[in-house]
């Protein structure tokens, strides 16, 4: 019995196909098509959400995708982790709430996966907001609830990198004085909190400079310790 597709699903089967020869470089078809079984692989197994689970963090990484993939895919995927990082880094830069893609980037523990996270952790301007909290207190601004996204990226940054946050995250001084300006913000403001003007991007540089500041001895942490 043969497998019929649309003309829809053949197109994006094919733009895959394209992506990864163009992303390996590589030069021969059956090459790509390893790397491509493997995507689809690990594509149709993985399921993260570590939403609302703050407790979550990357250590027992290596073990889970096992358990989902078994062995014999697992050694495989081991054997290829450079071509494939380059497939997922494409896919999270593509959309930064990727985190499926985010979660295979950390098992595959790339360096060069450092500067993609430090990037889009940057990027990430907004809060959850849960329901229920009143949104007029500068505390329903800074539970760390209210940062899941920013908290998955940060431990997949500890967890690549062997090291604490602040000595992990690649940010530019351009971009350190950016955000600790816009977390003096949020630091400035009186209740009660009006919701317009886009607040949300201060708490979260706020919360971000926060946990950067933790162990770090900056000059600039002086006041977010």
């Amino acid at each position: 019995m043969s497998t019929r597709y649309s003309i829809n699903e053949l197109f994006i089967t094919n733009l895959r196909f394209i992506i990864i020869k163009t992303l390996l470089n590589c030069a021969k078809d059956k090459k790509a098509l390893v790397i491509e079984d493997l995507v689809t692989i690990l594509e149709n197994n993985i399921l993260f959400d570590p939403i609302g689970n703050q407790n979550y963090d990357f250590k027992n990484i290596n073990k889970e995708i096992k358990k989902i993939l078994g062995s014999s895919s697992y050694r495989i995927i081991n054997k290829n982790k450079e071509y494939l990082c380059n497939y997922f880094q494409y896919k999270l830069m593509e959309n930064i709430y990727d985190l499926n893609a985010l979660y295979i980037l950390t098992f595959l523990k790339q360096k060069s996966s450092i500067k993609l996270l430090s990037n889009n952790l940057l990027k990430i301007k907004t809060i959850y907001g849960w329901e229920g909290p009143d949104y007029s207190k500068i505390s329903s601004y800074t539970m760390d609830s209210q940062f899941p996204w920013q908290e998955v990226y940060i431990k997949s940054l500890i967890y690549i990198g062997d090291n604490n946050f602040s000595h992990t995250f690649e940010i530019t001084k351009y971009d350190l004085i950016k955000l600790i300006k816009e977390a003096s913000i949020a630091q400035n403001l009186k209740e009660p909190l009006v919701i317009e003007n886009n607040i949300e991007k201060y708490f979260a540089a706020l919360w971000i400079v926060k946990y950067y500041c933790k162990n770090n001895a900056n000059i600039e942490c002086e006041n977010f310790r």
